[in-house]
C-alpha cells in the first residue's frame, strides 16, 4: 500500500489508520513492518539484479567470442571471392556486434570490483600502509570506468 504525503501526516498525527494495518498493531509496529517487506522486497530486486547483470556478462562475453569466430570465417570466405565487396555488409555488422556497450553493465560490475577492494581494506583492521593506499585510489579509478 502507498501512501500520499498528506495520508502519511495524518497517519502520524493518528488522525487516520492504513487500510492494511493489522489489529491491535502499534504504529510503531506497523512502521517497522513495512520497512522491513520494503528491506525484504529491495533485497531480492537487488538479488535479481545482480544476476542479470552476470547474465548480461556472461552472454556480452560469448556473443564475443562468437562475433569473433565468425569474423575469422568470413574474413577466409571474402578472400576467396573476386568482387570486393562481395560480403561486406555481413563483415561490418559483425564488428559493430563486437563493439556494442552496455554502460549500465560495465557500471554495475566495476563498483562490485571496487567493492571487493575495500572490502580487503576494511579487512586490514585500520592497519596502513602503502599498499592500502594504492588499494584505494586503484578502486576509485576502476568506479571511474579506469582499466582494470
Amino acid at each position: 500500500m502507498t501512501m500520499t504525503l498528506i495520508e502519511m501526516d495524518g497517519f502520524l498525527r493518528g488522525k487516520c489508520l492504513p487500510g492494511d494495518m493489522k489489529v491491535n498493531e502499534t504504529n510503531a509496529e506497523y512502521l517497522v513492518r513495512k520497512f522491513a517487506e520494503a528491506e525484504a522486497q529491495l533485497t531480492s530486486l537487488t538479488s535479481q539484479l545482480e544476476s542479470v547483470v552476470a547474465e548480461n556478462a556472461a552472454l556480452k562475453s560469448k556473443a564475443a567470442e562468437l562475433v569473433h569466430e565468425a569474423s575469422e570465417v568470413y574474413s577466409a570466405y571474402n578472400s576467396t571471392i573476386t568482387e570486393p565487396d562481395g560480403d561486406f555488409m555481413d563483415m561490418q555488422t559483425l564488428q559493430e556486434m563486437q563493439s556494442v556497450e552496455t554502460p549500465a553493465t560495465d557500471a554495475f560490475l566495476a563498483e562490485v570490483r571496487a567493492s571487493g577492494i575495500d572490502q580487503w581494506i576494511a579487512s586490514r583492521d585500520g592497519r596502513w600502509n602503502g599498499t592500502s593506499a594504492e588499494a584505494q585510489r586503484f578502486a576509485a579509478q576502476i568506479r571511474q570506468g579506469g582499466s582494470v
